[in-house]
């Protein structure tokens, strides 16, 4: 199977402007640090030692979450924030590598999939720790996975019409943006709307329950791999779902469920979120 780019190529941010510096914080100085150490002692005995490496981290901010079901608010849902972390390791080079190769269906889903790791410890030694066993991992998979490839290759014919290489190069591209202040919210306000449009759902004598939610979320996304390529993200928005139960004329349950993304939760967003209460309702 052949690929036609760096599967890690930032194609989302190549046409954003010149390179910046990889910027100065506590998460990408543990992943710059992990990917230095990795590339350079990573190595197994008949293995050869890994030609790419990525990391990502993610960290989830979100604010307690708000529910109201036919007019009744339901308690706070209290979260705290959490760090989650995912690492790739690529062996081989650019002309046969060890990304890709599915040989059952089990690598199938399997093939592209970084290790990952939940509740990463917030501090620089924590995540050196979490990237260094996932790294570990990774490198296990890419070692067996490349074996694997290799064998296939020994006993079946070739193809040899197509003879490209597994990665394209592409020039790595670099991205930031300035991770936001957590927005705080006014929790009455939220509670208000969400009890005010769940009321709604008694207007339909066949609707049990008609639940709304608010849930305001921000995620802060950083990512770096061995060949220079970053990007640092703030993503900060409001999920409004509604979820509606209730029986059909034959007397069976049913549920229905939407969802959308708000950039905030200002009035015009709140207007727009209550027309596809409505527009969810007559549905």
């Amino acid at each position: 199977m052949k690929k036609i780019c760096e599967i890690f190529c930032l194609f989302l941010f190549a046409s954003l402007g010149q390179a910046t510096s990889l910027p100065d914080n506590m998460y990408a100085n543990a992943m710059q640090d992990e990917i230095k150490r990795s590339m350079k002692k990573l190595h197994r005995p008949g293995v050869e030692k890994p030609y790419f490496i990525a990391y990502k981290l993610e960290e989830l901010h979100a604010a307690p979450s708000v529910q109201a079901s036919l007019g009744a608010l339901y308690p706070l849902t209290h979260r705290d924030s959490q760090l989650n972390a995912y690492v790739w390791v690529d062996i081989g080079d650019d002309k046969h590598d060890s990304l890709g190769y599915a040989h059952d269906a089990y690598y199938a889903k399997n093939a592209y999939r970084a290790r990952r790791a939940v509740d990463v410890p917030k501090s620089y030694k924590g995540i050196r720790q979490a990237l260094w066993r996932l790294t570990d991992a990774a490198y296990t998979f890419a070692a067996e996975t490349y074996q694997q490839k290799k064998a296939y290759e020994r006993t079946k014919q070739a193809d040899t019409k197509y003879n490209l290489p597994d990665v394209i190069p592409a020039k790595q591209a670099t991205y930031v943006e300035d991770v936001l202040p957590v927005t705080s919210y006014d929790v009455s306000q939220l509670q208000n709307w969400a009890k005010e449009q769940s009321a709604l759902g008694k207007k339909l004598p066949f609707v049990e329950q008609f639940i709304v939610e608010v849930n305001p979320v921000q995620l802060d996304t950083y990512y770096l791999n061995s060949r220079g390529g970053f990007y640092q993200t703030s993503l900060a928005g409001v999920q409004v779902k509604w979820t509606a139960r209730l029986r059909d004329k034959a007397g069976f349950k049913r549920e229905h469920v939407l969802d959308m993304w708000l950039a905030d939760f200002s009035a015009e967003d709140q207007a727009l979120a209550a027309k596809r209460t409505e527009g969810f309702l007559q549905e």
